[in-house]
């Protein structure tokens, strides 16, 4: 099963996009109830949680590759050429 997520990257125009990374999720032989992709190399991992809905923060380049989960609410993303799209629990974008 393939399953399709939103990317969010810079560009060489120096702008913001939105893409697909495609991510194959395959029976785990050793539990037939779950499915699960390849593993992918990691070096850190940071968890962040928000108490209250926070101000818009302006358009940055996000210090290092990153995936972004939302467990709950929703948020709203611009990218450069006003395109926004709205994501929200069990979406992430990378």
């Amino acid at each position: 099963m393939e399953k399709i997520f939103t990317r969010l990257y810079t560009g060489s125009d120096g702008e913001s996009h939105f893409g697909e990374i495609k991510i194959t999720l395959d029976v785990d032989p050793r539990d037939p109830g779950l499915l699960r992709s390849e593993l992918m190399k990691a070096t850190n991992i940071l968890f962040v949680e928000t108490k209250v809905s926070h101000p818009a923060i302006g358009w940055h380049n996000a210090p290092r590759r990153q995936f972004v989960v939302l467990l709950e609410g929703r948020e709203e993303i611009e990218i450069g050429d006003g395109t926004k799209r709205q994501f929200g629990p069990a979406m992430f974008y990378w």
